[in-house]
């Protein structure tokens, strides 16, 4: 029973379908076959998805096949000593990633996240980051009204995307501001936008009596320049968003 669930086990990773938009002459759903081990890249493009065996299923049901499995995972795939991943692992890991995020800034702006970059490592890493590093570069401050407030790991500061990141995937720091839950609120609904200059144009259709928004501010911009919004992705947001 063992030795059937260990082949079963190694049959699952060769059920990959092809994806017969990108193989050339390839028929859908012909199971890939390569000579080495690919990447997750290469699959992502290789590949529709994949399958268990058909009779592996009822293997993993049962909790000592499942036991089986599990220990020739771990002794084909990751062999060797056991070692601890420590704090400062993690953290020099993120402040890397958090790095790579602001070196973005450093490139042409881009409209779109490239399917590439979209399936590199550390790319949703760096997304989750994207917050944390928009506030950081604002000083943990609203660029609207300065607003700054901390308690544990909540923030009263959001890191908004200008374009939204549901459709455009961009987490270029330049298309990021740091604004209070407030001005977050009138920014993604179209009471407000920013010119080029950074000046703050308020929609004539807001309500704004107790002036919750002050048409012509410029807001409070980060430290270092090259970090400032992009003036494409401000456009876009007074054409598609602004009221």
């Amino acid at each position: 029973m063992e030795q059937e669930a260990l082949t079963r086990y190694g049959e699952m990773f060769c059920r990959l379908h092809r994806n017969a938009n990108n193989a050339r002459g390839a028929a859908p759903h012909k199971p890939v076959q390569t000579k080495h081990e690919p990447t997750l890249t290469q699959l992502a493009v290789l590949c529709d998805g994949g399958r268990f065996a058909d009779d592996l299923w009822p293997l993993l049901a049962e909790s000592h096949t499942r036991e089986v499995l599990r220990s020739h995972l771990l002794a084909t795939y990751f062999s060797g000593q056991p070692t601890e991943v420590s704090e400062e692992a993690t953290t020099s890991y993120l402040a890397l990633q958090a790095e790579t995020l602001k070196k973005q800034a450093q490139a042409k702006f881009r409209l779109h996240a490239t399917v590439k970059e979209q399936s590199t490592d550390g790319y949703f890493v760096r997304s989750k980051l994207f917050p944390k590093v928009v506030k950081e570069l604002y000083g943990f401050a609203c660029c609207v009204c300065q607003a700054s407030a901390r308690l544990g790991n909540s923030s009263l500061v959001d890191g908004a995307h200008i374009l939204p990141f549901s459709e455009f995937h961009n987490d270029d720091p330049r298309n990021g501001l740091a604004l209070c839950k407030n001005h977050h609120w009138g920014f993604d609904i179209g009471a407000w936008s920013l010119s080029d200059s950074y000046e703050i144009i308020v929609t004539p259709k807001l309500i704004n009596d107790l002036v919750y928004v002050e048409n012509g501010t410029t807001i409070v911009q980060p430290k270092d320049p090259i970090y400032l919004p992009d003036p494409f992705a401000l456009q876009w947001h007074r054409e598609n968003i602004l009221k």
